[in-house]
C-alpha cells in the first residue's frame, strides 16, 4: 500500500513538472515572434522615422504561418495582431492563443511608444 502511494505522488509530481515544460516550450513562438516583430520595428523606424502600420509593410511573416490580412498573422500557437492606434512614433502587437490547454485564452501584448 505505501509503494503505490509513493509511486501515486511521484506520477503526481512528474504529471506537473511536464506540464509546465510543455507550457514554457509551446510559449517560445512567442518569444521568438515578439522578437523578430521588435528587431524589425527599430530597423523600419532607423531607415524611415516611424513604425510600420502592419506586418505587410513591415514585410514580417512566421514560418508555417498564415496571413489573415495585413495586420493580422496566424502562427503555430498564436494569432498576431499588429495596430497603431497612438499615431507613427508607436505600435502594439498581440499574440492569443492557449498554450496550456485551460479554457482560457493566452493573451501577450507587445507595446511601444504609447504616450
Amino acid at each position: 500500500m505505501t509503494t503505490v502511494l509513493i509511486l501515486g505522488i511521484l506520477a503526481t509530481s512528474a504529471s506537473a513538472n511536464f506540464s509546465r515544460f510543455k507550457t514554457k516550450a509551446r510559449r517560445s513562438e512567442l518569444t521568438l515572434s515578439f522578437g523578430a516583430v521588435k528587431r524589425q520595428q527599430e530597423a523600419y523606424h532607423a531607415a524611415y522615422n516611424r513604425y510600420a502600420a502592419d506586418f505587410d509593410e513591415l514585410g514580417f511573416a512566421i514560418r508555417g504561418g498564415s496571413r489573415l490580412s495585413a495586420a493580422s498573422i496566424t502562427g503555430g500557437r498564436y494569432a498576431y495582431t499588429m495596430d497603431q492606434p497612438w499615431g507613427e512614433d508607436s505600435y502594439y502587437c498581440v499574440a492569443t492563443g492557449n498554450i496550456d490547454d485551460d479554457e482560457f485564452p493566452d493573451v501577450a501584448v507587445l507595446e511601444v511608444g504609447r504616450q
